[in-house]
């Protein structure tokens, strides 16, 4: 059983990275999306420089290769910046919800592209999960959906979905070690040129860096190693589990529920940083919402395996 406790731990986890962000965003950074997502790059080269040695001797990849591992990291810090967008505007419990449309955007975007078969019992299921989560975002006093949120998450689930069918190709070929390296360094190559070159980022970060005392460096360091630590947790509950899928579909149906809970809780200590629980029939939408998302991801994770 111990893949299912490494799969238990590994949604916890990241669901610390993306309040982390909250918090950041909120705290330090509002309206500036692009200065907390440059600040990260400072970082980079450490989970590079840990995953190159781990890998030495296997990165001698084609230069094709190499160059679709680093546009992976490109295409996926700048999914980010419509993530924090959103993130910024709604609750991390509903970001990290509308995360399981990534498994949607893959199956579709594997299906136009790459011939693979969709059948019509994985159609209902993918309608069935788009609309759970656009319910995610309703609001039962306003009568409104936020589609603010929803298109920013569905740009960014749309542009990590590449990422994941282009990482699970070069995967069949080469170890996720190597393939981590360049994708860190296209991370790294994107994130510190927008760095040097984006002035009113400097000048926020820096203001930041004033105020906080360095803290947000602490913060921005600590949440690197931990989602590093997810990762990790994540391909060794992969590879101990009597099927992967069974895993992936544990982590994925784990994440929106840990998101509530996590939110709640730090709602009792930190009231204008993160959301409590919503109430009457917010609450009823958002559980049915959520139970519809967590089944639909499992059965698509047990169904494409």
């Amino acid at each position: 059983m111990e893949w299912f406790i490494l799969a238990c731990i590994a949604p916890f986890l990241y669901n610390i990275t993306v309040l982390t962000d909250q918090y950041l965003s909120r705290r330090y950074f509002h309206d500036h999306s692009t200065a907390v997502l440059v600040l990260g790059s400072v970082f980079y080269p450490i989970p590079l420089c840990i995953y190159a040695y781990i890998a030495a001797g296997h990165l001698d990849l084609p230069p094709r290769d190499i160059m679709l591992a680093v546009m992976t990291g490109v295409i996926s810090l700048i999914s980010f910046f419509p993530y924090i967008r959103a993130i910024e505007r709604s609750d991390s419990s509903i970001v990290v919800s509308l995360f399981q449309i990534i498994p949607i955007m893959v199956l579709i975007l594997a299906w136009i592209f790459l011939d693979e078969p969709l059948s019509a019992q994985n159609i209902l299921v993918i309608i069935a999960i788009t609309c759970a989560s656009a319910f995610m975002t309703y609001n039962a006093d306003d009568k409104k959906f936020d589609w603010h949120v929803l298109l920013n998450m569905a740009i960014c689930c749309i542009l990590l979905a590449i990422t994941v069918l282009v990482e699970r190709a070069l995967l069949l070929k080469h170890s996720w070690e190597a393939i981590s390296v360049y994708s860190y360094l296209g991370h790294f190559i994107l994130g510190f040129t927008i760095l040097l070159t984006h002035r009113k980022s400097q000048r926020k970060i820096k203001e930041v860096l004033k105020e906080s005392r360095g803290k947000v460096l602490y913060f921005s360091f600590s949440q690197e190693a931990i989602y590093m630590l997810a990762v990790a947790v994540t391909f060794i509950s992969f590879a101990s589990a009597p099927k992967l899928a069974i895993s992936a579909g544990v982590i994925s149906s784990l994440q929106p529920v840990y998101g509530f809970a996590m939110s709640a809780v730090l709602a009792s200590f930190l009231p204008t940083m993160f959301s409590h629980l919503p109430r009457g029939t917010d609450l009823l939408v958002k559980m049915i919402g959520l139970a519809v998302i967590i089944s639909g991801s499992f059965y698509l994770a047990l169904a494409t395996a």
